[in-house]
């Protein structure tokens, strides 16, 4: 990116009481040990690294989504 690298990114999303809960998928061409523990310990659940697979990337965004919302949905009918 050209401002700001993704873990500056998830860095700045968890300063924000907005954004901090906010699934982060993080999608990268760096798999080095020092950039994983970073998104490790910035909170990141799912990272996939280039190139990915359509399939891959559809898993890891359902299960990034079911990550936060944790509710019942809200058009499932009530008794």
């Amino acid at each position: 990116m050209p401002v700001m690298g993704g873990i500056g990114l998830i860095s700045e999303l968890q300063k924000s009481r907005r954004t901090k809960d906010t699934p982060v998928v993080l999608l990268t061409a760096v798999s080095t040990p020092d950039v994983t523990l970073r998104a490790i310990e910035l909170g990141v659940k799912y990272r996939l690294t280039k190139p990915w697979e359509q399939g891959e990337l559809d898993y890891v965004l359902e299960q990034a989504i079911g990550l936060k919302s944790g509710e019942p949905d809200a058009s499932a009918s009530r008794t």
